[in-house]
């Protein structure tokens, strides 16, 4: 110290040499003054710091307390719009601006929540109201509608509340049982609207007593006419004949269904032939069945292709493969459930991708329930309406082929409001007397070819008598007529009244045979058949 105040002396001088400069002389007292001073005033700052240090900490966590208070309290969006995070005056800038986009976001969040609700309760009422119209179509319009013959046995598992899938059982007023198992394209309701139009006319048709060929093609017109060029149903329609003892089957766009025997091994497969229903125009349709005798005993399967093309979490699908796998292990008694289990198993959730439906027929149940129509409408009396009616129709050459008459009879007696046992009779009996007249008369294919052909051949002997009567049906004359006339003549002056139906036909064959056959007097009160068997005159 005292060298540096030496030179700082001799600097003065040198500047300042006029002058007597000195520098006073800094005593030990000073020093200790400078040093005590020094040490206060940094002592006193660092005591200064601490404090507001540890007032601004305390503000900060009085503030984060609060907060945490007001985000626990939250519960629903009417808490959030309430919420207002507010930091305590003192505390830096920077925690009040997060505060504020606290705020900003509980804002946000409030508004997610209330849109979040208002979807949630549209999705509610909408889940709700899918489920009304599902009850409604499904436990309604077609299951309370649904005839549930003994030995068909039938499920569908939905991928959703509405089903592209559908199965319905109606029996037909001419004792036959109709059987449809359809697919529409896509999912959901939009394929439930798709296949709506199939079920009104398969409803309608079956009840007027429509033959398969005809049900099928009004199918194909109604999807071409009501549904866009891009959607189609595939579809599974059998017909069940008592009466003829046949099976007809007509396969359009679904996997190939398998006739089982006894064991339930596969010993017929019958694969798509035709083009789903909605795709080709009348002209280029054909429902042509495939008919076969009908089995005693055996199984028939048929499903949609939502069974087979089910996949695994690897990508791997049912198959067919799958399914004979599935026929071999499960008895018949348990084999849809059988395949359900399987199938979800394979796919290792409940809910599949695709609807599926399953049908199987078990025949030798089946035959139990099946009844010809004439056993089906055994009516001792007749309710005849009050009032006189008389009905004509005659139908010509190609026409013919057609051979619809006992429906027209049927939508006739309809609209006159007659008992539907009634109608039942009467359209049994029209059925059976045309079918007759047409095979008989003028194609000239007795009924008698037919069984002995069956007998003898069986399947193959049928397949020849069909295609015999194409043959016959293309040679038939343009000439050629059938005509049917219903008469009612309701009971005056104590007597009975009664019904009169008359079919008269052109045809070449021998009619006669139909005097032989005495079966068929039971339904009449009277019959004449005259005209060598070509015009035939019975009293219901």
């Amino acid at each position: 110290m005292d060298q540096r105040a030496e030179a700082f002396q001799q600097q003065l001088q040198q500047e300042f040499p006029e002058r007597n400069l000195e520098l006073p002389e800094v005593t030990t007292n000073v020093r200790f003054t400078y040093i005590l001073s020094f040490v206060f005033f940094s002592l006193f700052f660092i005591a200064a710091a601490a404090y507001l240090s540890h007032l601004a900490t305390r503000r900060i966590n009085t503030s984060i307390q609060q907060f945490q208070r007001d985000v626990k309290s939250i519960e629903t969006a009417r808490d959030l719009k309430n919420f207002n995070a507010q930091p305590d005056t003192f505390v830096f800038s920077e925690l009040g601006e997060a505060f504020a986009s606290v705020n900003q976001l509980a804002r946000r969040l409030e508004k997610i929540l209330v849109d979040k609700s208002l979807l949630e309760d549209a999705l509610e009422e909408a889940e709700r109201e899918d489920s009304m119209a599902a009850d409604i179509l499904y436990g309604h319009l077609i299951e309370k509608n649904a005839d549930n013959p003994l030995g068909i046995m039938h499920r569908i598992q939905s991928s959703s509340n509405f089903s592209g899938d559908i199965v319905l059982v109606r029996r037909s007023p001419s004792g036959s049982i109709f059987v449809l198992l359809a697919d529409a394209t896509g999912h959901g309701l939009s394929a439930t609207i798709t296949i709506m139009p199939v079920i009104s006319v398969f409803d309608t048709m079956v009840k007027k007593g429509h033959r398969l060929p005809f049900i099928l093609r009004e199918m194909n017109k109604r999807l071409l006419k009501d549904l866009p060029d891009d959607r189609f149903v595939a579809a599974t329609l059998i017909e069940i004949d008592p009466t003829d003892q046949e099976l007809r089957l007509w396969n359009g766009g679904m996997p190939e269904g398998f006739l089982l025997d006894g064991r339930s091994t596969p010993v017929q497969g019958f694969r798509s032939r035709h083009m789903a229903l909605g795709i080709l125009e009348d002209a280029l349709f054909d429902a042509a069945p495939e008919r076969l005798p009908l089995p005693d005993q055996g199984y028939l399967l048929s499903y949609s292709d939502g069974l087979i093309e089910q996949d695994n979490p690897e990508g791997e699908a049912f198959a067919e493969t799958g399914l004979l796998k599935a026929i071999r292990h499960h008895p018949a008694k348990n084999l849809i459930t059988g395949l359900l289990g399987d199938v979800e198993q394979h796919a290792g959730k409940p809910i599949p991708d695709d609807d599926i439906s399953l049908l199987l027929l078990d025949f030798k149940r089946l035959h139990s329930s099946l009844m010809p129509a004439e056993e089906s409408c055994r009516i001792s009396d007749l309710t005849l309406p009050a009032a006189p009616f008389q009905w004509q129709i005659r139908v010509q050459g190609e026409q013919l082929i057609n051979q619809a008459i006992p429906a027209l009879t049927n939508d006739f007696l309809h609209t006159l409001g007659l008992d539907p046992e009634v109608i039942q009779k009467v359209f049994t009996v029209a059925h059976e007397l045309t079918s007759r007249a047409l095979h008989d008369n003028l194609l000239q294919l007795p009924a008698e070819l037919k069984q002995d052909l069956l007998e003898e051949e069986g399947e193959r002997g049928l397949q020849y008598y069909y295609q015999q009567r194409r043959e016959a049906l293309s040679r038939l004359d343009p000439d050629s007529f059938m005509e049917v006339k219903l008469a009612s003549h309701p009971g005056r002056d104590g007597q009975a009244g009664y019904l009169e139906i008359e079919v008269r036909d052109n045809g070449q064959g021998q009619g006669r045979s139909l005097l032989e056959d005495h079966s068929l007097f039971w339904h009449y009160s009277q019959v004449e058949i005259l005209d060598e068997g070509h015009f035939i005159r019975a009293h219901l």
